[in-house]
């Protein structure tokens, strides 16, 4: 071993590509080089072997003591540059050659070859594409689910909290608390003379009337403490809190020290918020089929991020990579900040910045469970699917022709003239992982690979044709059903988003990844919310709709657990109109939520005309006390107590 060390390596490599005689037979490759020991032992080379090599008669194996003794007697000294070649051989095992030859035509070896043989290598992993003229139908991967995925799937009851209860799963007391703490910092580094002194329940109340400004919009904030667009049903921000004081939270909110190192991390404002909501959306019940696509925030301002994306609804913004399931729940996220590395992690290959990303998000996955991931053609490659399929991943997406080296697809002019909806199907050979390649002409041509499905079951799919003008079935490959069915997960995550999304403006860009993921995690507490009342077979009227769980949450936010007074005085101006005022009739009255009407604070009794019935379940009186956090009417005599009954 201590002549190894000697070896150069530019001489070793230039060796090696050059003797193409020995490659072709058995990668067996002599090498001579100068070990530098010592000058004398370079003196007493004599010569070189060159390109000759040295066979045993009977085994085919090189002889090195004949090697030696045909090149004292023949063979000059050679040198490459101005490296003097010895009279050392060193034969060395050479792993990472490929062989060009058949290892089953080669003479066979025998185990007592005199010196060190060296091995040929593993010959390269190449796909052989075989056409598919009839097959039968793939078996789906049997789910193979964790202890929480059992447990969340079981018949048993679960815990049916509130909104609020879920909204707080991800924002957490002490996610808030730094939050606070953050601002408080900031406020007080730009003028220590102006303290913030925000709390955790001023910062919910702000939380609050922000959820409240997505269903009630206007077009301007500013608006919503206006009492001329509102008139008699003025909106009730102004009770909650003053217009100042919520812009002044809202210039000074902050999640990280500017302080702090940030390793060139572009998105180190929001960075502790985006690491504590992906380790909480890691830790849901994950379902068997779940997606990989591309999400945007928003965003028109200034930032070396902002992307453009033109087949996205919303075009300019902030680029991010989502995992989720085809029902819409978010499992994980990354967003894009200039560069997609490979994995630093033993055993994952770098497959080029597009499948890296799915490498990263694969993560989250746990390895043989037989996880469907669907994803589209920008994702997709040979290498990406066989990788994950030894790691009991399946997959399946659209792909691009150049991304299947070695298979020439049928031109879509040449699939016209069969008809609309025929498809060819080819698989893979020479490999321990089948790949599947099913192209299918809708409106043009469409290629699907996958590792678990193909095109058997056909199924039949409706199109409108122009020439009949009249809707037809079309034969649909099962590779394509199973795509449609389960790739939507990502965009239907977009699509609630899109119905609610915070309206607020801002010209700093970290406050429209605060405001997207504050979004984002109200749906997914909403789909958490949704998936928990379903298993426990609630009826559909019982359940809160996507608005009134926002409804409900700003209430909570806003008045659970914290005394709400009255803000502004009446005013002075005396009435101008002579007409006599016509009798309104009353609005009704709706129950609060139980954790506000049980939070036992700020509950005052006053005297409000008319009388309305009582909002006790089970009392018909009525009565001119009212609650002022509450605003129902409760019975509060010498016969009935309701108002105590009702808060208890």
């Amino acid at each position: 071993m201590d002549e190894l060390l000697g070896i150069n390596a530019s001489l070793f490599y230039t060796r090696v590509r050059n003797r193409e005689l020995c490659r072709e037979n058995t990668g067996i490759v002599p090498i001579e080089q100068d070990n530098g020991l010592s000058d004398e032992s370079s003196d007493e080379s004599d010569g070189d072997m060159g390109d000759a090599e040295f066979e045993s008669p009977e085994t085919g194996d090189i002889d090195l003591d004949a090697a030696g003794g045909e090149r004292d007697q023949a063979m000059p000294e050679d040198r490459i540059g101005n490296e003097s070649i010895t009279d050392e051989t060193i034969v060395l095992q050479v792993e990472d050659l490929e062989v060009i030859q058949d290892p089953s035509t080669l003479p066979p070896t025998s185990s007592h070859t005199t010196g060190t043989r060296a091995q040929a290598s593993k010959p390269s992993r190449r796909l052989l594409w075989n056409k598919v003229s009839d097959g039968s139908p793939s078996p789906m991967p049997t789910f193979i689910p964790s202890d929480a995925e059992v447990s969340n799937n079981s018949d048993s009851d679960t815990y049916l909290g509130n909104p609020v209860w879920y909204f707080k799963k991800f924002f957490t007391p002490e996610f808030l608390d730094s939050i606070v703490y953050q601002s408080n910092l900031y406020a007080s580094q730009k003028n220590v003379n102006k303290p913030l002194n925000l709390t955790r329940d001023e910062l919910e109340q702000w939380l609050g009337l922000l959820i409240h400004f997505t269903i009630i919009r206007t077009p301007q904030t500013r608006l919503h403490w206006s009492g001329e667009l509102f008139g008699r049903y003025r909106d009730y921000t102004a009770m909650v809190m003053s217009r100042n004081r919520w812009e002044t939270i809202k210039s000074n909110l902050h999640i990280r020290d500017n302080n702090d190192d940030i390793n060139n991390d572009k998105l180190f404002k929001v960075r502790p918020m985006l690491d504590h909501l992906r380790k909480e959306f890691q830790k849901l019940p994950m379902q068997q089929n779940i997606c990989i696509d591309e999400q945007m925030v928003p965003f028109k301002g200034r930032h070396q991020l902002k992307q453009y994306l033109p087949m996205k609804p919303k075009k300019w913004g902030f680029k991010i990579f989502v995992l989720a399931d085809s029902g819409g729940l978010i499992h994980d996220f990354i967003p894009y900040t200039g560069s997609i590395q490979p994995l630093n992690k033993k055993g994952i290959p770098d497959l080029g910045a597009s499948s890296n990303i799915v490498l990263h998000l694969a993560e989250t996955i746990r390895n043989n469970s037989n996880h469907v991931l669907y994803f589209d053609n920008w994702f997709t490659s040979a290498p990406l699917v066989k990788h994950l399929a030894d790691r009991g991943i399946w997959c399946c997406g659209t792909v691009r022709p150049c991304r299947l080296p070695g298979l020439k697809l049928s031109s879509d002019a040449d699939m016209k003239k069969k008809g609309r909806g025929t498809h060819e199907e080819w698989k893979s050979s020479g490999d321990d992982r089948e790949v599947t390649v099913v192209k299918w002409l809708d409106n043009k041509g469409v290629t699907l690979l996958s590792t678990f499905a193909n095109s058997h079951p056909s199924h039949t799919a409706q199109r409108y044709d122009k020439t009949m003008k009249k809707v037809i079935e079309i034969p649909q490959p099962n590779i394509v059903k199973l795509y449609n069915k389960n790739m939507g997960g990502v965009d239907l995550a977009d699509c609630l988003l899109s119905l609610y999304r915070i309206p607020v403006r801002s010209k700093k860009y970290y406050h429209k990844l605060v405001f997207h993921m504050i979004d984002m995690t109200i749906n997914q507490a909403w789909l958490m919310y949704r998936r928990d009342y379903e298993k426990n077979k609630i009826p559909l009227e019982k359940r809160h709709s996507l608005l009134s769980f926002r409804m409900s949450l700003s209430e909570s936010l806003i008045k659970a657990g914290k005394y709400v007074p009255k803000r502004g005085r009446p005013s002075s101006s005396p009435t101008t109109d002579d007409k006599p005022q016509k009798k309104r009739k009353q609005l009704s009255q709706v129950r609060p939520q139980n954790d506000l009407r049980l939070d036992k604070i700020g509950h005052f009794p006053e005297v409000k005309n008319p009388r309305l019935y009582c909002k006790r379940l089970g009392c018909k009186g009525r009565t001119n006390i009212r609650c002022i956090k509450c605003n129902v009417n409760l019975c509060l005599n010498d016969k009935n107590n309701c108002f105590l009954q009702f808060h208890t």
